[in-house]
């Protein structure tokens, strides 16, 4: 499975982001996310981080929830710019959606 291929799931096809695919196209269970926030959308509570590591750039969009926690910060600091660490998970399963467990903001833009 090519990085941004969908995981045919049954009769489903779920759209893995490709930040939680290897190189060899193998589900990755990334627990944390660090970088910088590239988008930040107020009427869905949701922020794109991008990042760089050994395999390429990655961008993935956080969904915030209830129960989303904030280091050194709170969602009303989240803007373009900033840099955060994210402990993050899948809904479920078979999601595609990345979940924020707690968002840290190490620097400001």
């Amino acid at each position: 499975m090519a990085a941004g291929s969908g995981a045919r799931i049954g009769a489903r096809v779920a759209a893995i982001p490709p930040a939680f695919i290897s190189r060899h196209g193998q589900f990755i269970n990334r627990t944390s996310i660090s970088g910088e926030v590239t988008h930040v959308d107020e009427n869905a509570r949701t922020f794109k981080v991008h990042w760089l590591s050994p395999r390429g750039s990655w961008d993935a969009t956080v969904n915030t929830t209830e129960k989303t926690t904030y280091v050194s910060g709170s969602w009303t600091e989240m803007k373009r710019g900033i840099h955060v660490k994210v402990a993050c998970h899948l809904e479920g399963p078979n999601s595609d959606t990345v979940v924020a467990d707690s968002v840290q903001i190490i620097s400001g833009s």
